[in-house]
């Protein structure tokens, strides 16, 4: 503002129209200039055009600024692929991203008989599939050396997608995503079997796994003293930069760190004899050097957190680790005979795996991730830490609340955190990068609780507000405000199938609230003091709550 104040803004609660009047100014803009650049007649756009476009995309900007990108295409004339996004007007029971991203997808199977679109549906799971499942942005020449597809054909599956990936014109720079959301769209399992475009996550992560370890394994992959060392004793620290990028090229690095992730979302057990035991047996001290190598020591399982330090630690490692551990016995052979031990080496592991010390504050809550491999932390000290539960070692520090957390969150498929602070807001956090994908904003009094739904779709937040509300994690909209509670609300939860949300108040009521409709679907009384937890049974049928009377736990039917 003029006087240098500013005015905080809740985005989603902009009325739709002057959203609207933004987005068609945007469009008239983008719109304007794509016309001038191909010299097109001063016509187009027609006005009945720009406002179909406008009401398509009400009220998301993503919507507007992808369509302007896919328009913009200089591999297509502008006037056809405004008329196929406008095709889809007439859709009025799908979501926005069906809205979004069908009709950029769809030229890929232009003018094609049915073989060819089969070969083409395989191409695109197979390549534009395993991008947006990475961890990490992989460039087009990485990509061809883990997928062992052609850079050739990569380039010619992606030529058509520049409205919704980022593609370098330089092979060795990665590909990224240029919204979120686009991972979201084929990967989501309502489309299963309905659209050409849906991705088996599950499938798609065991075959990215099986990438990684044929990568590692290959002649170019793992081997002792990847450096050519001459002092395997060398620090870290020594080592120039260069030579570590030109033995372990990004696509290396990437296979070292997340092989394992991908294989644990494949739901894949390991078995005596199996491949993955095989390569472990072969190569897992090779693994561990890289990993040295390339600074990411900390994610190793079941490693001394001093490995990083050194490149070669296999003599230390294995001396100090106890006698009857299973990487001892397997790899005793390993240590060097001039090494000797002045003190008996413990049998086995002590019961207390680590202390996790870094906040300045109180710590107020903690949390795993599904699958176990962080904990999650909040505390009075403003933020969020990821701890990586192997080593104990701090993975991120999450920062961007301005108070104290007070509630902490993760995603069923644990890739994002969610959190909640008495600054009044709720933020969503992306796990492997560590940044904010979007504050969700509304409350008007501390946010104390924040659950996740079983798909991951909706954050159910609670708060001394003494309203829940609902937020959409794809775009970080407000779906529903639950009102009804008299007092603060101090706790939240999700049924097993996500129909329903149970709400605990210091009014001393358990309420349930209809996820679809935002309707309250029942009050639970019977509580004399305030109710601070509430739980829902496995099968969805009870319950549960807790009161600070010192004896009131009730269970409840949840019918």
């Amino acid at each position: 503002m003029s006087d240098g104040t500013y005015q905080d803004l809740v985005l989603h609660e902009v009325p739709e129209r002057t959203i609207g009047h933004d987005i068609t100014l945007f469009l008239e803009h983008q719109l304007g200039e794509i016309r001038e650049q191909r010299s097109l007649s001063a016509d187009w756009p027609g006005r009945d055009q720009i406002q179909a476009l406008a009401n398509m995309a009400i009220p998301l900007f993503i919507f507007t600024a992808t369509v302007c990108r896919y328009i913009a295409d200089r591999r297509d004339n502008p006037r056809k692929h405004l008329e196929v996004i406008l095709q889809y007007q007439s859709a009025t029971h799908v979501s926005k991203l069906d809205r979004t991203y069908p009709p950029i997808l769809s030229q890929l199977f232009d003018d094609e008989d049915e073989a060819d679109k089969q070969r083409r549906t395989s191409e695109f799971r197979d390549i534009v599939g395993s991008i947006v499942i990475l961890e990490s942005p992989l460039s087009v020449s990485s990509l061809a050396h883990l997928l062992q597809i052609s850079k050739e054909d990569i380039r010619c599956r992606l030529d058509s997608l520049h409205s919704v990936l980022s593609i370098p014109d330089s092979e060795d720079l990665p590909v990224r995503l240029l919204h979120l959301s686009f991972r979201d769209f084929p990967v989501d399992p309502q489309k299963k079997g309905k659209s050409p475009f849906w991705v088996d996550e599950r499938e798609t992560h065991e075959r990215l796994a099986g990438k990684c370890l044929e990568l590692l394994s290959s002649p170019e992959g793992l081997r002792q003293n990847m450096c050519k060392l001459l002092n395997p004793g060398t620090l870290r620290s020594e080592i120039d930069e260069q030579t570590i990028a030109i033995c372990l090229p990004p696509r290396l690095q990437y296979a070292c760190c997340y092989w394992v992730h991908h294989l644990e979302q494949s739901d894949h057990y390991i078995h005596d004899g199996d491949p993955i035991h095989v390569f472990l047996r072969k190569y897992f001290l090779y693994w561990l050097e890289a990993m040295s190598l390339i600074g990411e020591a900390h994610k190793c399982i079941h490693i001394i957190n001093r490995l990083q330090a050194l490149v070669e630690v296999y003599s230390s490692a294995l001396i100090f680790a106890p006698e009857a551990t299973i990487i001892r016995r397997t790899f005793a052979n390993c240590i060097p005979k001039w090494v000797k031990m002045v003190s008996k080496a413990e049998d086995n592991w002590d019961a207390c795996r680590s202390i996790l010390k870094d906040h300045s504050d109180p710590v107020r809550a903690v949390t795993f991730s599904p699958n176990g491999q962080l904990i999650a932390s909040v505390s009075s000290d403003k933020t969020v830490r990821l701890w990586e539960t192997s080593t104990g070692s701090c993975r991120s520090t999450l920062e961007g609340h301005s108070g104290w957390v007070s509630a902490v969150a993760f995603s069923p498929d644990g890739q994002l955190v969610a959190s909640a602070s008495n600054d009044k807001t709720v933020r969503l956090w992306e796990t492997a990068m560590g940044s904010c994908r979007s504050p969700l904003e509304g409350h008007s009094e501390t946010v104390s609780a924040v659950a996740f739904s079983p798909d991951g779709q909706l954050v159910a937040s609670a708060s001394a507000d003494n309203t829940v509300r609902l937020w959409e994690t794809a775009m970080g909209s407000c779906r529903n405000i639950f009102e009804g509670h008299s007092k603060p609300v101090s706790a939240v939860a999700f049924s097993p199938d996500g129909q329903l949300v149970a709400s605990a108040s210091d009014d001393g009521t358990v309420r349930l609230w209809e996820t679809a409709m935002g309707s309250c679907h029942s009050t639970l009384e019977g509580h004399s003091e305030p109710v601070s937890a509430v739980a829902f049974s496995p099968n969805g049928q009870l319950v549960a709550s807790a009161s600070r009377n010192r004896t009131a736990i009730r269970v409840m039917s949840a019918q």
